[in-house]
C-alpha cells in the first residue's frame, strides 16, 4: 500500500499528522491549565468555608448549610437558576452547582468541646 502513495500525498499526510500532534499538545496544555484553575478555585472555596465556619459568629456554620441547601435546589432546576441569575441556561451547570453544594455540605455544625455551647464547623 505504501507504493500507492505519491511523495506529495505522503508529505500531506505527514503535515496533517504534525498539525494534529501540535493540536493535541495544545489541548493537553489547556487541560493542565484548567485543572490548575479548578484546584485553585477549590482551595479558595475551602478557605472561604473555613473562614466562615470558624468565625466567632455562631451562625456561620448554619449559613454554609443554608447555602448548600440552596445550591442543591438550584442544581435540580438549572433553567430556574438561569432566570434568577439572569443568564443563558446553557451557562448553568447543574453538576457544578451540586458539586459545590456537596462540598459546602461537608461543613457540619458541631458543639465546641470547650463549653459545649458554641457551634463550630469541621470539614470532612
Amino acid at each position: 500500500m505504501a507504493q500507492d502513495i505519491s511523495p506529495e500525498e505522503l508529505q500531506r499526510i505527514l503535515d496533517t499528522t504534525a498539525v494534529v500532534e501540535a493540536n493535541a499538545q495544545l489541548l493537553m496544555q489547556k487541560t493542565r491549565e484548567v485543572q490548575l484553575k479548578a484546584s485553585q478555585l477549590e482551595a479558595c472555596l475551602a478557605l472561604v468555608v473555613g473562614l466562615l465556619s470558624n468565625s466567632p459568629d455562631p451562625e456561620g456554620a448554619f449559613v454554609i448549610q443554608h447555602m448548600a441547601r440552596q445550591l442543591t435546589l438550584c442544581a435540580q432546576d438549572p433553567e430556574m437558576t438561569a432566570n434568577v441569575v439572569g443568564c443563558d441556561p446553557t451557562h448553568i451547570s447543574g453538576e457544578m452547582l451540586q458539586a459545590t453544594a456537596d462540598f459546602l455540605g461537608r461543613a457540619e455544625p458541631e458543639l465546641s468541646p470547650d463549653l459545649g455551647l458554641e457551634p463550630h464547623t469541621t470539614m470532612h
